[in-house]
């Protein structure tokens, strides 16, 4: 239900990559989502380009195990994810990889100290408009959003350091002979 024109999808584009930019993420850092397809996912992936950052997509089917290996495989920093999906509750997944979680406060900017996913230091949970849900040790992914201003010239200063050849995506395959690979795309 969301129509954008291409200006409008920039600015959004810009505005996350500014907010991701002033959470402390660097150019070159992972950061995961794991999600279904929506907005905010392909706010995410021109974004997170848009910051020099390489997006890692978490398979929306992946279970408690498989999340914590690929978040830890690529040492995401940090990770946006739906509440739920189908049978699936993310957060409560997380909560059970990353209790600590449990001690942060709600809505803010909490960095994540955990011991099974030690280089993940924050994640924000798609919300809907009227969700006036809480949940502690998390951000709302509009929270994010409206930190970021796309007129940061931050952005534009990254862009002038990025390659054809840099890494952009990490995509886990199915792995049949075992635990995912990673295939990394680039710009």
């Amino acid at each position: 239900g969301v129509r954008l024109t291409y200006v409008q999808l920039l600015d959004k584009a810009r505005q996350l990559a500014s907010a991701l930019l002033r959470s402390g993420l660097q150019p070159g850092d992972r950061m995961g989502i794991w999600s279904h397809n929506n907005a905010e996912w392909v706010y995410m992936q021109l974004g997170t380009a848009l910051a020099g950052l390489v997006l890692v997509n978490i398979n929306p089917a992946y279970r408690t195990a498989e999340l914590e290996y690929a978040l830890n495989k690529v040492n995401c920093k940090a990770l946006v994810t739906m509440p739920r999906f189908k049978t699936s509750d993310y957060l409560g997944m997380l909560r059970e990889l990353a209790p600590e979680l449990n001690a942060g406060p709600a809505d803010q900017q909490y960095e994540l100290l955990s011991e099974k996913l030690p280089a993940t230091k924050a994640i924000y949970w798609i919300d809907s408009p009227d969700d006036t849900t809480q949940e502690a040790g998390m951000m709302r992914f509009s929270a994010l959003l409206a930190s970021g201003d796309a007129n940061d010239p931050r952005i534009d200063q990254v862009a002038r350091l990025l390659h054809p050849n840099d890494a952009i995506n990490i995509q886990f395959t199915s792995g049949t002979t075992g635990f995912p690979k990673g295939a990394t795309l680039t710009h």
